[in-house]
């Protein structure tokens, strides 16, 4: 209709953000009430499996609506996925009891926001008393602002202005970044019996940071797209990795009771901290590095 303006997709942009602040904790919370806790590896397995596929077939179905249909007909189509889940969500039952702390707390009589604060407060004196859960969420949101920020910010830029290559290449890299999921998927069964499962999460943590490094090695021409499609394997291959194992130990050590509420926090130190990201990024990719983006 020609009459979007900037302040609606801050209102969106609102919308969604507070929707996903509430979905995504109640998620990760949800899935030890619907599986028990030997088939945890697995559910996740699948959960980023499904997940990869989204990022895979989702951007080419998109692209297609766009071009056959017009934008509008692709937001209509995205919200109607919206609906379809959400009934999805409603047809779920609970097969395992929750525990009777959580019981008894829904039974409480609730004081609105004195309630929600001392929730919050609970759940963050929980994190605090546990050393792994906070040093890792801790790890998780920096890794988040160098991490998230090269990848979703940088690396369109880094392939144009520096690579000197096109779209082509960036299509690639996050191609090549799909199949290291796939094989961490595929390996998580038997990365999920290891004895030091925390110790395999840092390790993927010190992974990924060194393959970053190797987009920005100063390589010849030929050679640089090979090496970009090869660190971004081992990135996805390392997120893969670390985001199973990380909610199957939080699933498993956490109680019931208290979940979702250190599940909101884990979510808060990702996303709590992209306006930051968002910022730092914008402002030093906006810097000149060889020529200038193409209009468009």
């Amino acid at each position: 209709m020609h009459l979007l303006q900037l302040w609606h997709l801050i209102l969106l942009a609102l919308f969604f953000g507070t929707v996903r602040g509430f979905f995504s904790p109640a998620y990760q919370s949800i899935i030890p009430q619907l599986v028990g806790k030997g088939d945890l590896a697995s559910a996740n397995s699948l959960t980023e499996l499904s997940y990869q596929f989204y990022c895979s077939l989702g951007p080419m179905l998109g692209a297609s609506c766009v071009a056959f249909a017009g934008p509008a007909a692709a937001f209509a189509f995205d919200g109607l996925t919206f609906l379809v889940s959400a009934l999805c969500l409603i047809t779920q039952r609970l097969p395992v009891p929750l525990c009777p702390a959580t019981m008894a707390s829904a039974q409480l009589p609730r004081q609105g926001i004195r309630t929600a604060v001392s929730e919050m407060r609970e759940g963050l004196r929980y994190v605090a008393g546990s050393t792994f859960l906070w040093v890792t969420i801790a790890l998780a949101a920096l890794f988040t602002v160098g991490g998230a920020g090269s990848l979703v910010v940088a690396l369109p830029k880094l392939v144009h202005d520096v690579y000197g290559q096109g779209v082509w290449l960036l299509g690639a890299v996050h191609a090549a970044g799909g199949i290291g999921s796939l094989v961490a998927i595929l390996l998580a069964g038997h990365l999920n019996r290891l004895r030091r499962r925390g110790i395999t999460m840092y390790l993927m943590m010190i992974g990924m940071s060194m393959a970053f490094i190797l987009f920005g090695l100063p390589l010849p021409r030929g050679v640089e797209p090979v090496v970009a499609c090869l660190a971004m394997v081992l990135v996805k291959f390392g997120q893969a990795v670390y985001q199973i194992l990380w909610l199957t130990v939080m699933q498993e050590i956490v109680p019931d009771d208290r979940l979702g509420r250190v599940s909101s926090i884990d979510q808060l130190g990702g996303y709590g901290l992209w306006a930051l990201l968002w910022q730092e990024c914008s402002r030093i990719t906006s810097a000149p590095v060889g020529c200038s983006l193409a209009p468009g």
